[in-house]
């Protein structure tokens, strides 16, 4: 079937032929095919039933156009390949155009991990040693854990263990988030926020967050570490102003804090315990080049990538 039998295809008509092709595919996997289609759109300023399937014509046209008009990640002008694949193979292509564009990602690709690979042997790149980081802030609990502690070194403590004691995701996830009391991890049906579910000493983070030109599915992360959850079961005991907003972070006058604070008091209360100016980014490396040396199968993990909410794979998480 030729190209121009879907020069007249819209988003919804797109996404309704991968949903029939794809079938078994996740919410996910569908969400970003859409997200991509959108993305396609942006890129060229026009509806997509008025490119003529333009963009599909040549993978070198649309990376370079992608590259020298956006801002994107690699990955996701990676990813903006990788649709493209789908949808000529929906459309039933030529295969010498299918081919050139599996090529091209391919060695692009692999041009990619080979970088990482590069990158990782400088010497002069500084990745915290993770397990030390944890150390400090553990060693530094008996001191904020304690009704004498203000209540804004308390919640930078806390922020800082946020980060530190369980997998660091983005800021983002910890604002617009409310603190919700039940018996199970089971999610409430409205997805406009972030929660923490508690009851008792059992918390559960959820993620609700939609990325800038792209949708996340909604993630749960339990609170695994007894020291974490030792610090939130402190401060809904001791310190949580509750002023009827359940706003799971606030600032002493009760209202919710922002990314920027976050940031901060990160920044903050990472030089006092470390001794180190730190950033999230920092703390985010520390903690992945931690766990791929656990597995250095870890690039294969989208899962823990997308939780992380990694838009650029950092240069020190490679395969050997």
């Amino acid at each position: 079937m030729s190209l121009t039998f879907f020069y007249k295809y819209s988003v919804d008509d797109f996404c309704k032929l991968h949903d029939n092709v794809y079938n078994h595919q996740s919410k996910a996997s569908k969400s970003i095919f859409r997200s991509t289609i959108l993305r396609i759109e942006r890129l060229y300023g026009k509806p997509i039933n008025k490119l003529d399937m333009g963009f599909a014509k040549s993978v070198e046209e649309i990376y370079n156009k992608l590259t020298e008009e956006t801002d994107y990640s690699e990955n996701t002008k990676l990813q903006t390949i990788s649709i493209i694949i789908k949808i000529l193979k929906m459309c039933d292509a030529n295969l010498g155009l299918i081919n050139s564009y599996i090529k091209f990602h391919k060695d692009k690709t692999n041009g990619v991990q080979e970088q990482k690979r590069l990158e990782i042997q400088n010497d002069n790149s500084i990745i915290y040693n993770h397990e030390e980081l944890q150390d400090n802030l553990v060693s530094a609990m008996d001191f904020y854990l304690n009704t004498e502690t203000s209540y804004n070194d308390f919640i930078k403590f806390m922020i800082l263990a946020l980060f530190t004691l369980q997998p660091p995701t983005r800021a983002s996830n910890f604002i617009n988030c409310k603190l919700i009391p039940q018996k199970t991890a089971t999610p409430p049906d409205d997805t406009t926020h972030n929660y923490l579910l508690f009851h008792g000493d059992s918390f559960t983070f959820v993620y609700n967050n939609t990325r800038k030109n792209s949708v996340l599915p909604q993630r749960l992360n339990p609170v695994v570490d007894s020291n974490l959850i030792k610090i939130l079961t402190f401060y809904l005991d001791h310190f949580y102003i509750d002023n009827g907003t359940r706003w799971f972070i606030k600032s002493y006058g009760g209202k919710e804090v922002s990314s920027r604070v976050i940031e901060t008091a990160v920044k903050d209360m990472g030089s006092l315990i470390n001794d180190t100016d730190l950033t999230i980014s920092d703390i985010r490396s520390s903690y992945l080049k931690h766990v791929y040396k656990q597995d250095n199968n870890l690039l294969d993990n989208l899962e823990i990538i997308t939780m992380l909410g990694l838009q650029n794979l950092p240069n020190y998480l490679v395969k050997k």
